[in-house]
């Protein structure tokens, strides 16, 4: 079920009322849904590619080229990661269905 722009979703929720601001948040999330749509349609190509890639016997510190890309698997060793992370305010934005 839609939510209707004008309804309460929390207790204590609060309204801005700035249209620029809305407009704004309008184009963000339309331009959202385009990138993801392009994100599924460049996901789809690079498996592909990387599927026909597998065919190819190509060694760990090699180089072949392909037209005018050049294609150079490498070995990378495993290491150990840490690191710490400082406070911080996020900003979450959501659009009602």
């Amino acid at each position: 079920m839609p939510v209707n722009p004008d309804d309460q979703l929390e207790f204590d929720e609060d309204v801005v009322n700035d249209a620029e601001l809305e407009k704004a948040l309008e184009e963000r999330e339309k331009r959202k849904a385009s990138r993801n749509a392009l994100q599924a349609e460049f996901r789809e190509a690079d498996d592909k590619a990387k599927a026909l890639i597998a065919g190819i016997d190509l060694e760990p510190d090699t180089t072949v080229r392909v037209g005018r890309f050049k294609l150079t698997r490498s070995h990378v060793e495993g290491r150990s990661v840490a690191f710490e992370t400082q406070s911080t305010n996020r900003l979450s934005i959501t659009a009602d269905s």
